[in-house]
């Protein structure tokens, strides 16, 4: 019944947060604000990530989400931690109204298709275009289908290579 309830809040979500902007696909080279969407359950190398991030010289911020934890793990990440989490294991209203007044180019959303936490949070942060490894409820502009025994460095790295043949 929870799970239920949740999908229906998702949504809510979802279009809560949709804007009626057009959309605009920019190549990588004209990309300078990203959000990225990770999920502690993708066992994530945080110094791999660091690495991605200087290797692009993009402004880049990491959205984590660790819904087992109580506290945040790292300081120079926005982490989402149990305590932020409603009753129906959703992203409380505040967070998600915070992470909306963020601008950004490009949200990337590396988590499943089943994290709505993940799912709440790329809805609600603002950008251009967003990508996701998920076609579930048309909240990614860009799908880009990850496969399962991919690591996340690897798929990053696809993402970018996708984006860098988008003309303009």
């Amino acid at each position: 019944m929870r799970k239920f309830l949740a999908d229906i809040q998702l949504r809510a979500i979802i279009k809560r947060f949709a804007t009626s902007k057009n959309k605009q696909f920019l190549s990588w080279s004209n990309i300078q604000k990203v959000a990225l969407v990770l999920n502690a359950d993708q066992n994530i190398n945080k110094s791999v990530i660091d690495k991605f991030v200087a290797k692009h010289q993009k402004y880049m911020e990491v959205f984590y989400v660790e819904v087992q934890s109580k506290a945040s793990t790292y300081a120079d990440w926005q982490c989402i931690t149990k305590n932020d989490l409603n009753i129906l294991q959703l992203p409380k209203s505040a967070l998600l109204t915070n992470f909306h007044q963020k601008q950004f180019d490009l949200v990337i959303n590396t988590c499943d298709e089943n994290d709505l936490v993940s799912q709440s949070i790329g809805s609600a942060l603002i950008a251009n275009y967003k990508c996701a490894s998920f076609e579930k409820l048309s909240a990614a502009n860009l799908v880009i289908k990850r496969p399962a025994e991919s690591k996340l460095n690897d798929y990053l790295e696809e993402i970018v290579k996708y984006l860098k043949m988008i003309k303009n």
